[in-house]
C-alpha cells in the first residue's frame, strides 16, 4: 500500500506519539513495531538516536547522559510500507522528526580516522551459504552467534561487541545468508572466523562516519497531538 498521506518516506511522521521519561527500572530494553504501531521501551537516547539513523554505538558522540536517562516512546501511523526497505525507511524517518520535535535534537555529521578491525574473505573462500531473501532472524549469545537470511553486516555488529575496536564489513558480500559461529573463548575469535566461516579480520585505520549531537532536551518536550501532524510541511530531511 502507497502512503496514505501523500507523504514521501523521509517526510512521514507519527499520527500520534507519548515520549515519557521511563518510570521503572531494571525493566528489559524493548524496541518493535508492527505495521502501525511503534513501541522503544525503557530505551536511552542513545539507542533512540541509533535506531533512528541506523548507526552504531560508538558512531555517536554526545554528553554523558544520552546514555543514562531512560525514555519511553510509542507511536501510531498509518500504513505506509511497500516492502521492507520502505518500512524501515519510513520507521527511520519518523524518529528522526520526533527526535527534532521533542527533545529538539540537532546532529552534524562528522568523520574520524580510528583503529578498526577489517572483516574480509579468508584465502579459500567463505564456509557458509547465502540464503534467499525473508525474515531475518539473528541469535546472538556470549560465545555465539546463529542467523538466517542476515546480512554479513549483522556478524560485523556482533563481532563489534566482543572486540576492542569496531569492526567494518569489508567482504564485499551483498546477500543475505545463514551463519552460525561458536566461540570458545572471545581470544578465539579470529581462530573460530577462519575454521568456521571462511572469514578473517584485519587491523587497519579507516574513516568513521561519527553523528555529533551539538544538543538535546534531556526532558523530552510533552505536546498535544493532532491532525496538523499528518502534514508533510516543515519536517526535518
Amino acid at each position: 500500500m502507497p502512503p496514505t498521506t501523500g507523504c514521501t518516506a523521509q517526510e512521514l511522521v507519527f499520527e500520534k506519539v507519548s515520549v515519557k521519561p521511563a518510570i521503572s527500572t531494571g525493566v528489559k530494553v524493548e524496541f518493535h513495531s508492527d505495521g502501525t504501531t511503534l513501541t522503544a521501551i525503557h530505551n536511552t537516547l542513545r539507542l533512540l538516536i541509533q535506531r533512528a539513523y541506523g548507526v552504531e554505538d560508538y558512531q555517536i558522540a554526545g554528553p554523558n547522559w544520552l546514555n543514562s536517562e531512560w525514555f519511553d516512546v510509542v507511536g501510531g501511523f498509518r500504513e505506509f510500507a511497500t516492502g521492507p526497505d520502505d518500512y524501515k525507511a519510513g520507521i527511520q524517518a519518523m524518529m528522526r522528526n520526533m527526535l527534532a520535535d521533542r527533545f529538539k535534537l540537532v546532529i552534524h555529521r562528522s568523520h574520524e580516522t580510528r583503529s578498526v578491525y577489517a572483516l574480509i574473505i579468508a584465502k579459500g573462500g567463505i564456509r557458509f551459504r547465502e540464503a534467499t531473501a525473508g525474515v531475518e532472524h539473528t541469535w546472538p549469545g556470549t560465545y555465539s552467534f546463529s542467523a538466517t537470511k542476515t546480512p554479513i553486516a549483522a556478524l560485523a555488529k556482533y563481532l563489534t561487541d566482543k572486540m576492542d575496536a569496531p569492526v567494518v564489513d569489508t567482504t564485499g558480500l551483498n546477500g543475505v545468508y545463514d551463519l552460525s559461529l561458536n566461540l570458545p573463548s572471545l581470544l578465539a575469535i579470529p581462530a573460530a572466523l577462519g575454521d568456521q566461516l571462511g572469514l578473517k579480520i584485519e587491523q587497519r585505520k579507516a574513516p568513521i562516519e561519527i553523528l555529533v549531537v551539538d544538543h538535546a532536551e534531556q526532558v523530552p518536550i510533552q505536546q498535544e497531538d493532532s491532525a496538523e501532524k499528518t502534514s508533510c510541511s516543515g519536517l526535518v530531511k
